[in-house]
């Protein structure tokens, strides 16, 4: 989801650009015609996955090395997913629809966030054509996951919650652009430089951070864990560090989705996510391990740390865009230059951050269930139940196999747990880290 995130914010740029691109749509894709040739292209795509996917669902019912099996279908379906962004440029630039949409006579006057929806719409259309044939892909790694009519369902509400900040983001601008907004310009206009754009930004930000909890509970079907043994064993960890149980949520992905996570900057209205299928999947002390890291990443309040990076990546992107600059950069120097400036902040320091998050937690989560070697069948069990190798490296988690390795290395040396914390800007207290390996595992 996050690199579609990206992927997104990466189109939206391309789609944004007001000069006109050194491209010529080709001669039998008239603006007129860009509608059929653009849905034409979606539903070849759609075709080309489904080809794609059913070699690759052979392929793995005949590996007898299960993991082979299915690390090839997740490659099948990564490189499909890759795939919709060159997809998207050849329907945008040379099929016409860029042409078509801006040929509108109102389009100038339209929302901002309706002429993304529109210039992005042959985007979003290919990505609903490969979900067909990935629902097949969704059965072999979930035989229960229910209809298809529900995976839809539940594919929609996921893509819709990684895109919403940017639509959301839009939405603000039309807002503002009806509101009369006289006296608060004139008042952001006497703040020196560029104050006053940064202020309307950092207000938005800090906006979406604190309903972020609120918007996600609208889209994802959560709803507090039921009552039972889980719960409580749950409870009691969550007490232990002042999280009450009522935040700790089911997530009803009718099996589609192997994962947890926690979102909130408010410590009073963050909540923990719990996937269905993590719950069907795990055992009851894996489950606890899983939560266990959860609660790390409240305990080291990763979310604060996000927030904060955010408010710092448009500062220097703000102050990146108002330096002395050629007028007209052109087409594929803006595009190279803005791309480049995205997936730096976002794609590199993000990531590097994120993984020393990743690594972290899983130290404050051992060392509260007193065994990382529980925290480490827990992350080895879900590499193999998501049907990926322990050694493939993600951009925000890093790979299995190193958090594996970086767990041992805090049980033979603890020193490495607490140079872990400070570069992370969070200390705990050095007998934390011991307790990692010291204590006794639970019957």
């Amino acid at each position: 989801m996050y690199a579609y995130f990206i992927l997104t914010a990466l189109c939206l740029i391309l789609a944004f650009f007001e000069g006109e691109p050194p491209v010529t749509p080709i001669a039998w894709a008239a603006p007129a015609s860009a509608l059929w040739t653009s849905l034409a292209a979606a539903t070849a795509y759609g075709f080309l996955a489904w080809g794609l996917v059913a070699r690759a669902l052979h392929r793995a019912n005949a590996f007898a090395d299960t993991a082979s099996g299915l690390f090839r279908l997740q490659r099948t379906v990564t490189l499909l997913r890759a795939g919709l962004l060159p997809l998207y440029a050849c329907q945008f630039f040379f099929l016409g629809w860029r042409a078509m949409v801006l040929a509108q006579p109102r389009f100038s006057e339209a929302p901002a966030s309706l002429q993304a929806a529109a210039l992005l719409a042959p985007f979003f259309v290919a990505l609903a054509a490969t979900w067909i044939p990935l629902y097949g892909v969704h059965r072999r790694l979930r035989p229960h996951g229910g209809t298809i009519g529900s995976f839809l369902l539940f594919q929609v509400r996921q893509y819709a919650s990684s895109i919403l900040g940017i639509f959301l983001m839009l939405i603000f601008v039309d807002f503002l652009g009806v509101l009369p907004m006289g006296p608060l310009k004139r008042v952001l206009a006497r703040l020196p430089g560029g104050m006053g754009q940064w202020v309307v930004y950092a207000s938005f930000i800090t906006g979406a951070y604190l309903l972020m909890p609120l918007v996600l509970r609208l889209l994802w079907t959560v709803r507090p864990l039921p009552e039972g043994e889980l719960r409580e064993r749950l409870g009691r960890l969550a007490r232990a560090v002042d999280f009450t149980d009522r935040r700790v949520m089911l997530w009803d992905t009718r099996s589609a989705v192997l994962n947890a996570c926690t979102v909130g900057l408010l410590p009073r209205f963050s909540f923990i996510v719990i996937s269905d299928a993590m719950i069907e999947s795990l055992e009851p002390a894996e489950i606890e391990a899983v939560f266990a890291h959860e609660l790390g990443h409240v305990r080291g309040r990763h979310f604060v740390h996000y927030f904060l990076f955010t408010l710092l990546a448009m500062t220097v992107l703000l102050l990146w865009e108002g330096r002395r600059a050629p007028p007209d950069p052109g087409f594929w120097n803006y595009a190279a230059e803005s791309g480049a400036t995205v997936l730096l902040v976002w794609g590199v320091v993000f990531g590097v951050l994120s993984r020393r998050f990743e690594r972290q937690a899983d130290l404050l989560g051992a060392s509260q269930i007193g065994s990382a070697r529980r925290m480490q069948q827990a992350l080895a069990k879900i590499a193999k139940l998501s049907g990926q190798p322990s050694r493939l490296r993600t951009l925000t988690h890093g790979s299995i196999e190193s958090r594996i390795d970086r767990l041992e290395d805090a049980c033979r040396d603890p020193r490495r747990a607490r140079r872990l914390h400070r570069s992370v800007l969070w200390a705990v207290d050095p007998g934390l880290d011991r307790a990692v390996c010291e204590r006794p595992q639970p019957a």
